[in-house]
């Protein structure tokens, strides 16, 4: 057998499938002098396309001749590679005559320019290590990252080198290597049709492996037989068996499994004739893959890369982002390290490739050389495209399954014909992974049957490598539907078998190795990890625990193994292990020894070693939450409305029993909501991690350096970038150091660190370095299931803890997304300098209220709130103060300004009535932006009280306005542009409005004055009318009360006369009326008169109910001269100088009653003011030759127009006619029309000033004898024409002083349409009276 086989040390192949016939097998070769890292992220780019779609290869293929493959599916099929390492690739086949797959039939070299110094010397170098692959078909060199010396010196024009483009985006990395691979695939293509044209049965060797009787088990008695009594025939016939077997292969290799199943069953028949019972085998087997692959192919079983070039070339022509062009995931998108896939490579610090990533271990970053042998390829898994949900869905529905089982079964009995026991084994191992891919746990018992079947032949096998190889893929099949104990005791077995066959150290350390691995899954692809990447550690957490004693164990002889073998790392590593999961299970004693060997090997570990990828002891870290930024430095969507005050209630009731219940909904639904959502942090500015720290052993322990393990995964817009081209510059770690006794319980810490990059990053653990400076990253503790799981779990109940979606709840919590950075303003509410406030004491704001006002300030701040007191009715101009303290400029803000009551009682309306109002000058804060940092501007703010209190509020039993909240909410952003978030900065004020003036009862005086005297005796009167209004100082400060005109009225700020009120004291404030006051009452009166009826309330609308209609026009009339005139005037008031210490601040405006100014005013009055609406007259006297005119004194002339006491006014004097006793006097009534047709209807009185006539006249006789109409004057007046006069006698029989007035009879309007229901109101007369003193005949 040793002739035979030459240097064969095993022939049992590892990772074995069904499919594994129709995988091409590929070496990849590092080429120059670039490092590991550098190799793997250019080779991630190759190996990603394990799968390419024979619809795409035909593009590249070129047909000089007519293709041997008859069937080929061009539409549905697909070429598959497998990728080895070059040590795995240049180990021995030896039954690569049986199987062609297993024969290495490409080789790509990977060359990193930038790091080769030498191009043509690499080239050269490669072309040799070449000649060691004598039956590779397709040889290629791809160049990566040419320096642009190379590209400007030609270097790049090697032959047999093919570069990729320089400076191309990692995305157009991608689609340059899909293209590449389906080159390299017709290439391989193109070969094997070569082959198939020239195949011969002369190519085929009759004494191979498979033929020698120690393999196959014949006897020496057999074996001569054989060589003596074959005949040609036999033989000729039995190469031309085992040729229609090669070409089957390569049918499968080319993609077509139709042509293949052809050429099998032709092999079969041939093979079973001549007894060649080993190829016959074989050929059985190939049609079993060649029905499993058709049927798969059919069903569509097969992944569709969405994001490749040939499905859209449009897509990434244009530059798309953030689209993965790999097969890893079903969709195309890429798989991360933190997918939960991947749990049993997150923790050894491994990342499922996707794009330019790799498998990192966190070390030196070197691949061992363990890697490519065998053992350490056992039950890890290849690089394979065949397995998934949707794979092994289609095999489900095509029922394939039966006609696999029955050619399985068929090979198996002919294998036995000749006694190969590693090929028996083979296929019972690849009968059972079918299964399981297939049913899964549901073949747990078929599958341990034809494990137990596999270990049956074993004690048979020749090699002791097979051997042990049994044990371990028999164990990986076991792992496959879930017998974890019995896959641990086979690894366990294989352990023991390495020690008693005395295989080297490092493959027994492999073999024990494996044992704690976690099993591959029977969904997954066989594997997915590259043999020639780092390794991930397989003492990590992730290994099955079921047996904690029996792991212990093989953790213990792990240890031993290291220990003779001097894998200083793999001590530290098996005792950090045993110290960080089973101290259960160790004395103290043990675990201060496992410490001692832990230290004794960090001293002596390379320094490379010192970087450990994986976790390592105590202490245990659980992530428990990500702390958001301050409240002043949360994050908000600018443009959102301000959050209400947090005191604001949510009804009009005190009590108010489901608010609690409300809030608590509310609450666990912003959690929820915020839980999808992740966290938010600014770059520069200091973030916190809540961690709970552990140590379960019996140890203390001493951690020099603690920090947050931080991963960068890019921009919000981009995809997640490669481990190895992270920017170190990502996170700004604060570290810190613990002491950690023996047995301590869970204990709370914070982690402190500094966003640098903006973009998303990860919290994947804590990177922690003890014990003199060894390293490692010790990955989060799953989280602790609810307590109503957990007894569902021991009770063996359905509601156990779902791990899958634990991890995804770490995977969202552990997220967060770093904004650029933004500006920091800061709200500051000040008087201003105008105003400044040398108020009176315990008014405006209160001293140490400024510097409460903090930015971002909320009910919960550990300040108070700044308090504006103000009297009611008074005004405030105030600055609010914003002050960038960030460290860059704020470049957008919106401010918004309210008031809100701070009652709790009454309706949302009541709360709302007779709130301060705020005027803000908003265009000051956009004329300051951009605000640098350090810069500051202000707002002008005026705050004005309300005078009156709302009836029935808290306001009207302390006498002021409601208390209320004056609450400013800017939110401001940094440049640039994309998502609008930003902050939100929020002051609020306390509001504490007091009490001030009351107004009381208005009335009017009238006095009259004389405005012309006409030459011979004529003399014209005009009543000046007095307002008086009662005022009341309900304030504790004295007062200045004044009556004055409206700002921004005519004449405005003309004020009269005011008092000094003292606090309690009532007095009675006069203004006299000017023709600026009656000009603004008569102009409102004429235009809510022409409104006409949609909305005048002078006019009476059929329909209307008496509620919203006065009675009459009159009544409407008075309304609107009233509204007219307390819009006008104004009652204001100051603090008085010396009243409250202080200077005066802006003058406080109570408005005056409505209904009392209503009220008081009479016909007189009310035609003084209708103004247009009033006809206009002139009544004159005019006397004899000896009539002259005189002043009467003002105690005789003053006339109190409406109800109430008299009053004292400012002295007047007025022009009187004087005549004698019984002289005629010609009066003269002159009357104008206003603006259309009137008829008027007047009356002339006569009687005495002192409002009694004279003693002479008491006996009864007449003291005024007229002549003309008197009683009923009636004259139609047109608009535009001369005014009409009606002249009258009088003869006054009695000396005195008289008052000759016009009485108002009713005046209509002569247009029916004004007249009519619904039309104005009807005119007045507003004629003045006139005076003659009479005085006794001479003697």
């Amino acid at each position: 057998m040793a002739s035979a086989k030459g240097g064969v040390r095993r022939s049992v192949e590892p990772n074995i499938t069904l499919f594994s016939p129709a995988e091409i097998r590929v070496a990849m070769i590092p080429v120059g002098e670039a490092p590991d890292a550098e190799f793997q992220r250019c080779a991630s780019l190759i190996t990603r396309h394990k799968q390419v779609k024979l619809s795409h290869v035909r593009t590249f293929h070129h047909e000089a001749h007519k293709t041997p493959f008859k069937h080929i599916p061009w539409k549905s099929g697909n070429m598959n590679f497998k990728f080895l390492g070059e040590e795995a690739a240049l180990g021995p086949s030896p039954l690569s005559t049986l199987h062609a797959h297993r024969a290495v039939l490409g080789v790509i070299g990977i060359l990193h320019c930038g790091h080769t110094r030498d191009l043509a010397k690499a080239c050269r170098a490669f072309q040799q290590r070449c000649h060691a692959f004598k039956g590779a078909f397709t040889v290629r060199l791809f160049g990566f990252d040419p320096t642009d010396a190379q590209v400007g010196g030609g270097l790049l024009a090697l032959p047999g080198l093919d570069t990729f483009p320089p400076g191309a985006t990692p995305e157009h990395l991608q689609h340059h290597a899909e293209v590449v691979m389906h080159d390299y695939a017709a290439c391989m293509l193109g070969e094997l049709e070569r082959w198939m044209l020239s195949a011969s049965p002369a190519m085929l060797d009759l004494g191979s492996l498979v033929d020698a009787p120690e393999f196959t088990g014949a006897g020496p008695l057999e074996a001569v037989q054989t060589r003596l009594y074959s005949d040609e025939e036999v033989k000729t016939k039995k190469r031309y068996g085992r040729l229609q077997k090669a070409m089957g292969d390569h049918c499968l290799l080319a993609g077509s499994p139709r042509d293949a199943l052809d050429h099998f069953n032709v092999a079969a028949d041939l093979c079973r004739v001549v007894g060649d019972w080993v190829f016959q085998a074989g050929a059985l087997e190939g049609q079993a893959s060649a029905k499993a692959l058709e049927a798969a192919m059919d069903a569509g079983g097969y992944t569709v890369n969405q994001a490749s070039v040939f499905t859209d070339d449009k897509q990434w022509r244009r530059g798309r982002d953030g689209q993965a062009s790999g097969t890893a995931s079903e969709a195309g998108t890429p798989v991360s390290s933190r997918d939960l896939g991947s749990g049993d490579r997150q923790a050894s610090g491994g990342v499922v490739t996707s794009g330019l990533e790799v498998e990192q271990s966190g070390s030196n970053g070197t691949a061992p050389q363990a890697a490519d042998d065998a053992l350490s390829q056992a039950g890890t898994g290849t690089s394979t495209a065949f397995g998934g949900p949707k794979f092994w869905k289609a095999l489900r529905s095509s029922g394939v399954e039966g006609e696999v089982r029955a050619h399985m079964a068929e090979a198996k009995a002919a294998l036995r014909r000749k006694g190969v026991l590693p090929l028996q084994a083979e296929a019972d191992l690849k009968l059972a992974r079918f299964l399981a891919g297939l049913h899964g746990e549901a073949a747990r018992a078929e599958v341990s049957d034809l494990v137990t079947g596999v270990l049956s032949l074993v004690e048979g096998m020749p090699l002791p490598e097979d051997r042990m190889l049994a044990f371990v893929e028999g164990a990986g099949a076991l792992g496959l539907v879930g017998s974890l104990r019995k896959r641990m005791l086979l690894l366990w077995q294989a352990v023991e078998l390495s020690k008693y066959l005395g295989f080297p150290n490092l493959r027994s350390l492999e073999v024990a190795r494996k044992a704690l691995e976690p099993p591959d899954r029977h969904m997954d692809p066989v594997g997915l990890e590259e043999p020639w990447s780092t390794p991930r550690s397989a003492l990590h957490r992730e290994s099955p625990s079921l047996w904690p004693q029996v792991r212990a164990g093989c953790l213990e002889a792990i240890l031993g193994l290291a220990i003779y073998a001097k894998q200083h790392a793999e001590v530290w590593e098996a005792a950090a292990v045993l110290l960080r999961d089973h101290p259960a299970e160790l004395s103290p004693h043990r675990q201060q020894s496992l410490l001692e060997n832990m230290l004794a090997a960090a001293a002596q570990m390379a320094p490379a070693e010192r970087a450990r990828p994986g976790p390592g002891p105590p202490p245990l870290l659980r992530f428990l939450a990500a702390r958001p930024s301050a409240p002043a430095l949360q994050l908000v969507a600018l443009g959102a409305p301000a959050p209400a005050s947090p005191g604001t209630p949510g009804g009009p009731f005190l009590y108010d029993p489901f608010a609690a219940r409300r809030g608590v909904a509310a609450a666990a639904g912003a959690a929820a909501a915020a839980g999808h959502a992740p966290l938010e942090w600014v770059v520069g500015e200091p973030a916190a991690v809540e961690v709970e720290v552990s140590n379960p052993s019996a140890v203390s322990l001493r951690i020099d350096r603690m920090v947050l393990e931080v991963e960068y995964l890019g921009t919000h817009d981009a995809r997640p970038v490669s481990p190895a081209a992270q920017p170190t510059s990502a996170w700004r770690n604060k570290p810190v150091s613990l002491n950690i006794p023996p047995a301590t319980k869970p204990v709370r810490i914070q982690l402190e660190g500094t966003p640098q990059l903006p973009g998303t990053i990860a919290i994947t653990g804590c990177k922690l370095s003890a014990f003199g400076g060894v390293t490692w990253v010790q990955a989060w503790e799953a989280p602790i299931p609810p307590l109503g799981q957990t007894f569902a779990v021991r009770g063996g109940g359905g509601g156990g803890h779902d791990a899958r979606a634990a991890q995804l709840s770490l995977l969202s919590a552990t997220r967060v997304h770093v904004l650029p950075a933004l500006p920091t303003l800061e709200l500051t509410l000040e008087h201003s300098d105008a105003a400044s406030a040398r108020l009176p004491e315990g008014l405006g704001l209160q001293p140490g209220a400024v510097a409460a006002a903090a930015a971002g300030g909320s009910a919960a701040a550990a300040e108070p709130w700044p308090c504006l007191r103000l009297l009611g009715g008074q005004r405030a101009s105030l600055l609010l103060r914003v002050r960038n303290r960030g460290r860059v400029p704020a470049a957008r803000a919106a401010l918004e300004a309210t008031c809100a009551s701070a009652s709790a009682s009454g309706t949302a309306a009541a709360r709302s009535e007779g709130l301060a109002r705020l005027e803000v000058e908003v265009g000051a804060l956009a004329a300051g932006l951009p605000l640098a940092p350090g810069a500051e501007l202000t707002v002008p703010v005026d705050v004005a009280m309300p005078a009156h209190a709302p009836r029935g509020g808290d306001a009207e039993a302390s006498g002021g306005a409601p208390p209320c909240e004056l609450r400013f909410a800017l939110d401001y952003g940094g440049a640039g542009a994309g998502p609008a978030l930003g902050r939100r900065s929020v002051l609020v004020a306390d509001v504490a409005p007091l009490r001030s003036v009351a107004v009381g009862r208005a009335r009017f005086c009238a006095v009259p004055g004389v405005d012309a005297a006409a030459g011979g005796g004529t003399a014209t009167a005009r009543t000046t009318f007095i307002l008086l209004v009662a005022a009341t100082n309900r304030s504790a400060w004295h007062l200045d009360v004044r009556l004055a005109r409206v700002s921004g009225g005519p004449d405005a700020g003309r004020c009269s006369a005011g008092v000094t009120l003292a606090p309690g004291e009532s007095a009675e404030v006069a203004h006299a009326l000017s023709t600026a006051d009656e000009a603004a009452v008569a102009s409102a009166v004429l235009a809510r008169g022409e409104a006409g009826s949609a909305g005048s309330t002078i006019m009476r609308r059929p329909g209307a109910s008496a509620a919203t209609v006065p009675e009459d026009g009159l009544e409407a009339l008075r309304s609107v001269a009233a509204h007219a005139l307390a819009s006008a005037l104004e009652l204001r008031f100051t603090p008085a100088e010396g009243g409250g210490g202080g200077a005066a601040a802006q003058d406080g405006r109570v408005p005056l009653p409505e209904r009392e100014l209503s009220a008081s005013l009479a016909r007189p009055v009310l035609a003084r003011l209708a103004g247009g609406g009033a006809v206009q007259g002139t009544l004159s006297a005019t006397g004899g030759a000896g009539a002259r005119a005189c002043d009467l004194p003002p105690d005789a002339l003053l006339e109190v127009v409406s109800s109430g006491r008299d009053g004292s006014s400012p002295g007047h004097s007025l022009a009187a006619l004087v005549c004698g006793v019984g002289e005629s006097v010609r009066l003269t009534l002159s009357l104008r029309a206003p603006v259309t047709s009137v008829r008027a209807r007047a009356a002339l009185t006569c009687g005495a000033v002192d409002g009694a006539w004279p003693a002479e006249a008491a006996g009864g006789g007449a003291a005024a004898f007229w002549t003309g109409q008197v009683e009923d004057i009636r004259l139609l007046l047109s608009p535009g024409k001369e005014p009409l006069t009606h002249s009258v006698s009088l003869r006054l029989a009695a000396p005195g002083r008289y008052r000759i007035g016009v009485e108002d009879l009713g005046c209509s309007w002569e247009d029916p349409d004004q007249a009519a229901d619904g039309g104005r109101a009807p005119p007045l007369l507003d004629v003045e009276p006139c005076y003659i003193h009479v005085t006794p005949a001479s003697p």
